[in-house]
């Protein structure tokens, strides 16, 4: 039994592992005959190029082994963040999609529209447009917005705090949560 973060720490050990191995097989798939062979004693470069190449399946087994006990504990453990007297709970596994493939792009619509409303405020309160009616009569441009901005800002800093709370309840979550592997 280890705990999230131990587990992703050896996983990230493993790819490494991983890398160097293969690196090393690759270098040595082709050799001169006239050129000793350097694993001669361990049985030849064939040899140990079929125990590097088993010793990396059974990186890659332990992997999977460590992602899949890694699933597991984020489908079933949830965590609950309260924001503004309303709490959320959803297991890790939903958390890390909405972290993953929501969340930015929701704050950087946020941004967008905020930063769109501030710049069309700022530009109409340093220039004021004018228009001409039918009769000639002349008339300020009034805009109309169509959002409710405060509620608007309100809602990114929301889910700003949410992704923050997120975080750390992550953290504590993966420092505290053990796996079977």
């Amino acid at each position: 039994m280890i705990t999230i973060t131990e587990a992703l720490s050896e996983i990230n050990l493993i790819k490494k592992k991983l890398v160097s191995k293969r690196g090393v097989v690759s270098q040595m798939l082709i050799r001169a005959e006239h050129i000793p062979d350097t694993y001669e004693k361990e049985g030849g470069s064939r040899a140990y190029i079929d125990r590097e190449v088993q010793s990396i399946n059974d990186l890659c087994l332990r992997l999977i082994s460590i992602r899949a006990g890694i699933n597991r504990a984020n489908l079933k453990e949830t965590i609950t963040i309260s924001e503004n007297g309303h709490a959320i709970s959803q297991s890790i596994h939903d958390w890390l999609i909405w972290k993953r493939e929501i969340i930015n792009d929701d704050l950087n619509f946020y941004k967008t529209v905020t930063h769109a409303v501030k710049m069309h405020l700022d530009s109409v309160s340093k220039q004021p447009q004018v228009y001409k009616d039918d009769a000639g009569n002349i008339h300020l441009v009034k805009s109309m917005i169509n959002i409710d901005y405060p509620a608007w800002q309100a809602a990114h800093a929301r889910a700003s705090a949410i992704l923050e709370k997120l975080d750390g309840q992550l953290s504590l979550k993966n420092a505290t949560i053990l796996i079977d592997v």
